[in-house]
């Protein structure tokens, strides 16, 4: 498929949702294992817990945005546009 026309709002729809996707990760990463719970080895801490649903409303938020952009009606192959989208937000 030929190189797409990638508007800059999609682009930075995309690099705000991997950033939301990121700080779920560093969030869920911060967190005891479940195994360490039911061990009782560790315990979770209901900020951290707070704050990654927070995290994961925000990122699912986002997702939205970048997902109801007017764009992908225009593009001939939704997989190809999101290959080649990824690429160029992380660019």
């Amino acid at each position: 498929m030929a190189e797409l026309d990638l508007p800059t709002d999609v682009i930075e729809a995309r690099r705000a949702y991997d950033a939301a996707d990121a700080r779920v990760q560093e969030l869920a990463d911060a967190l005891p294992s479940s195994v360490e719970v039911v061990e009782g080895r560790a315990t979770w801490n209901e900020q951290a817990m707070a704050d990654l649903l927070e995290a994961r409303a925000e990122r699912l938020r986002l997702l939205g945005v970048l997902r109801d952009m007017p764009w992908w009606g225009t593009v001939p192959s939704k997989l190809e546009a999101e290959k080649q989208l990824r690429i160029a937000a992380r660019a």
